[in-house]
């Protein structure tokens, strides 16, 4: 068997292994949280016990510790360069910028030049062949172009010109948008689906999100070409998970390392091999396509986790946007379907006392009715007329009924008992109209450059239009007085 030499970051004890790989793993998973799945809402007695968890979790990681941090590092340096620090702060994530966008390029342009200078000299080795190159070279190039076309495709910004062609495009469904607002920033109207972005300063149709990635809005005209940048990506990093993890398994099958003796160059004592010390091996042997691979590994994982998400809102006919007003709008009718059965409740409580009481007012006047109708009644058996005994419980709950529907305002005010109207059905997404129809709506969207102008164009000849009816008019009552003056000449006038 063949022996390799060991170094000293190869005599990493198994604790120390293990804690390095928790804590990259930990890193790792806290940032995917914090991105897919945080939640600052506060918690709510209505949600359940994992979405306040969440809630909680999510203040802990995005508010306590920063904060924390935040203060700890104000007492260190001082509150002036704490405060420069800050302002450097608040231009990267508050205020739109291109410093993403240039983190995008250099991170896959740096991962293909680490490729090209260490990786494909390489090639090719047992399970790669060379002409792999070229096909990495071409995704390179394709995943950058579809990085172009999303960062410079408009997202579909309202005017006033092309306000009234947007407002056609989808209905208010009355719970989420309602017709007849206004922007209060832009002074256009709010059409259905659109939201004014902060960063941006525009109002944008059918808003996703503001992708600092992109450093711009995702909206309805652009959201096609921000899909097929996050497929292209989740195909292209797929591909090189697999061909950096085929060059270091071609190193373990070629050296048959897992058949091969370690040497510790300090004990001088050999060891068999194990998958931790080959792994070992390849880190320091292979390390640039180990980093390779842990990169563009790490990045498939988060593209997948976008990319599922954004077709599961296409799938339900929402946005990332809406999807936060959904929430708040089932919330509500949630809390007040509660409290509509807690007032109902109430009422119905308040209604057996007061039949209660009535009953028991009733009753007492039954007793005295009762005494001087027997007294009646021994004078009326004397003679031939008969009396008809009605007993006063019904006269009693038809009184009780009608009080019942005249007064319930009334009782519930004296027993201190709050009105709920019944909030009705849950609401329900009107623009779900199934995959197919939304997923049609995302790639021929009616709201690009030319259809808005196709359906602008008739105000634009409005004008034109209306000298047209002007003429159209005048043709008529010059007829009709050639027509008046014919009569005239008729009749010899």
């Amino acid at each position: 068997a063949a022996q390799f030499g060991t170094s000293e970051m190869m005599n990493m004890s198994p604790f120390q292994t293990a804690s390095f790989f928790i804590m990259y793993f930990g890193v790792l998973f806290c940032g995917i949280y914090v991105f897919q799945c945080a939640d600052l809402r506060p918690p709510s007695k209505s949600d359940s016990f994992l979405s306040n968890a969440n809630r909680y979790v999510s203040s802990v990681l995005i508010v306590s510790l920063p904060g924390a941090f935040r203060n700890s590092l104000k007492l260190i340096v001082g509150e002036s360069v704490f405060n420069q620090l800050a302002a450097a702060l608040d231009y990267a994530i508050n205020q739109r910028n291109p410093l993403l966008q240039l983190l995008y390029l250099a991170l896959i342009n740096g991962a293909y030049l680490a490729w090209l200078l260490l990786g494909q000299p390489q090639l090719p080795v047992l399970l790669v062949p060379a002409y792999h190159k070229w096909i990495i070279f071409a995704g390179i190039v394709s995943c950058q172009g579809a990085f172009y076309l999303a960062c410079t495709t408009e997202p579909g910004e309202i005017t006033p010109a092309s306000e009234h062609a947007y407002d056609q495009r989808y209905p208010y469904d009355g719970t989420v948008y309602a017709d007849g607002l206004q922007c209060s920033t832009c002074q256009t109207k709010k059409v259905a689906r659109s939201k004014h972005c902060r960063l941006c300063n525009i109002c944008v149709s059918r808003f996703d999100h503001h992708c600092i990635w992109l450093n711009q809005c995702v909206g309805g005209g652009n959201y096609r070409h921000f899909l097929g940048f996050l497929a292209l990506h989740v195909v292209f990093l797929l591909y090189c998970s697999y061909i950096s993890g085929a060059v270091l398994l071609s190193e373990v099958y070629e050296k048959r390392l897992f058949h091969a003796t370690f040497m510790n160059q300090i004990t001088k004592k050999a060891r068999k091999a194990n998958f931790v010390m080959v792994l070992k091996y390849l880190l320091y042997h292979q390390y640039a396509v180990a980093i390779i691979f842990a990169l563009v590994f790490v990045m498939w994982c988060a593209m997948v986790g976008f990319l599922g998400y954004h077709l599961y809102l296409v799938s339900r006919g929402t946005t990332t946007n809406e999807t936060h007003k959904w929430d708040e709008a089932r919330s509500a009718h949630s809390q007040l379907t509660g409290l509509r059965e807690q007032y109902l409740k109430e009422l119905k409580q308040c209604e057996l006392r007061r039949k209660k009481r009535n009953i028991e007012a009733g009753e007492e006047k039954a007793k005295a009715k009762a005494k001087v109708g027997s007294e009646e009644g021994k004078i009326s058996s004397s003679g031939d007329e008969q009396v008809v005994s009605v007993t006063p419980c019904g006269a009693f709950m038809r009184g009780y009924d009608l009080r019942q529907r005249r007064g319930k305002e009334e009782e519930c005010a004296d027993e201190d008992i709050v009105y709920y109207p019944d909030p009705g059905d849950v609401p329900t997404n009107i623009y779900n109209n199934g995959f197919i129809a939304n997923m049609s709506d995302v790639l021929w969207p009616v709201s690009c450059g030319r259809e808005v102008g196709a359906q602008s164009s008739p105000e634009k000849e409005a004008p034109g239009g209306a000298a047209e009816g002007q003429h159209e008019s005048k043709d008529k009552k010059g007829g009709r007085a050639r027509r008046r003056k014919n009569t005239r000449l008729e009749k010899g006038e």
